[in-house]
């Protein structure tokens, strides 16, 4: 064949600027741009087909994949698109990276429609080429040629990028922005006087819910399982629970949702039950745990030396509003019992209880 003399357009659009750069990059062929340029300057599918030696529709196809930004070159197999160009898998991959982390993520619904997005900037990209190609023909078949993005190929494009697709964890919107390192290590520096204390002086109290929370398959990048913000559902059932540093519990306290009065059958069970409208914790429920606790650590003393009963008690709590309860917090002092209040929002990864005791059993009714 004889050397072929590069074509420039007479006539250049914007999208031109981008092609000329990923050929440049290695991303386009030389070739394809020619037959590109050369059908841009008027010349005909005869004419292009006796330069390169092909035949019409390897001319259709070239022009097809140089428009969507897709390699081509002379003696390639195959005439259909992949879903997304090189140039558009790297910016789903910049992307997806961007949005996932150990704390956000992004689910598999949501990547999809990304991918989406791009595939229909990038034929809208390609028309505009095509149409300054002379080639309205063409356009019409561009939405027939990109496939729909499937479960396949995200778990394929998950693997080529290097990113897991897993089951991701619930929790709170807000609590995704507390879990400051920096803070959470200067919070414990400087409570070092109250946790230094024997484990049997040291009590975690919190409250959970049992129901089933749906779990999604969700892009991630590192090994830590991530996290996807969910709003918090209504009316439940609260269990209060309290557990000693050395592995004592105490009874639970289940509160109850618009109960106006408790069923006659709870008295025989190993627990006390309370109402509130909603099922939720209030600050005057959390007097009345207050006293529950008092009780309790009264009844440890009595079977303790005199200087052990003397020692202070340590209840750690978390930053729910309803802590803030003067008369609570009041009688509690009297009774020698500190009380330490997590930072907000943290509970997730910093309450023994939530961590320990409710994520394993949760998981139990998934």
């Amino acid at each position: 064949m004889a050397q072929i003399i590069p074509q420039v357009p007479r006539v250049r659009i914007p999208e031109f600027a981008e092609l000329d750069a990923l050929m440049n990059a290695g991303i386009l062929t030389a070739q394809q741009q020619d037959i590109l340029y050369r059908r841009v300057n008027g010349e005909s599918y005869k004419s292009i087909r006796n330069v390169y030696s092909i035949s019409r529709s390897t001319v259709a196809r070239a022009l097809m994949r140089t428009a969507s930004c897709r390699k081509w070159s002379k003696g390639m197999k195959g005439g259909g698109l992949t879903l997304l160009s090189d140039a558009d898998e790297k910016t789903f991959e910049r992307l997806a990276k961007e949005m996932t982390n150990e704390l956000n993520c992004i689910t598999t619904a949501m990547a999809t429609a990304i991918c989406c997005e791009l595939q229909a900037v990038r034929i809208k990209f390609a028309a505009k080429v095509l149409l300054a190609a002379h080639c309205p023909h063409l356009v019409a078949k561009l939405e027939d040629y990109c496939p729909e993005p499937s479960k396949g190929w995200l778990d394929h494009m998950a693997k080529r990028l290097n990113i897991r697709i897993c089951s991701s964890q619930t929790i709170e919107a807000i609590r995704r922005t507390t879990c400051d390192q920096n803070y959470i290590q200067q919070f414990f520096a400087t409570k070092q006087r109250f946790i230094q204390r024997p484990k049997k002086f040291m009590a975690n109290m919190d409250e959970s819910m049992m129901y089933a929370k749906r779990r999604y398959r969700v892009l991630c990048t590192g090994q830590n399982r991530p996290v996807r913000a969910e709003k918090t559902k209504l009316s439940h059932i609260t269990a209060w629970c309290t557990i000693f540093g050395d592995g004592r519990t105490m009874k639970p306290m289940i509160i109850l949702p618009r109960k106006q009065t408790l069923d006659q059958e709870l008295n025989g069970l190993d627990a006390f039950f309370v109402s509130s409208e909603s099922g939720w914790i209030n600050k005057y429920l959390f007097l009345v745990y207050c006293m529950l606790f008092i009780c309790e650590v009264q009844t440890r003393r009595a079977t303790m030396t005199p200087i052990e009963a003397q020692q202070e008690f340590l209840l750690i709590v978390d930053g729910h509003p309803s802590r803030i309860c003067y008369q609570a917090i009041r009688i509690l002092k009297a009774f020698n019992i500190a009380i330490l209040v997590l930072p907000g929002h943290t509970s997730h990864i910093l309450q023994p209880l939530d961590v320990a005791i409710f994520a394993p059993l949760k998981a139990q009714f998934k």
